[in-house]
């Protein structure tokens, strides 16, 4: 899936004809400076992987994992699933 996300993001424009999403870093980039403008907040890593074991859970937008913080600005229809749920 990032794969294909990281391909939608170098084809132009904030949203993929095809497929009607947004593309990779339309929403995020600018969640990104508004998330930098926080006083004493660290950081966020991008696009972590959250596993259970070997299974991919979910891989939320921003991520502060030692806060158990998972930001997703783009919501279910990128980052959820039935088997998520």
């Amino acid at each position: 899936m990032l794969a294909e996300r990281r391909d939608e993001a170098v084809s132009g424009g904030a949203i993929d004809p095809q497929s009607g999403r947004y593309r990779k870093g339309a929403i995020e980039e600018p969640l990104k400076e508004a998330l930098a403008r926080v006083p004493g907040l660290p950081t966020g890593v991008r696009d972590f992987e959250i596993r259970d074991g070997e299974r991919l859970v979910t891989v939320p937008d921003f991520t502060w994992e030692n806060r158990k913080i998972a930001v997703y600005c783009d919501g279910y229809a990128v980052h959820g699933n039935r088997e998520t749920l």
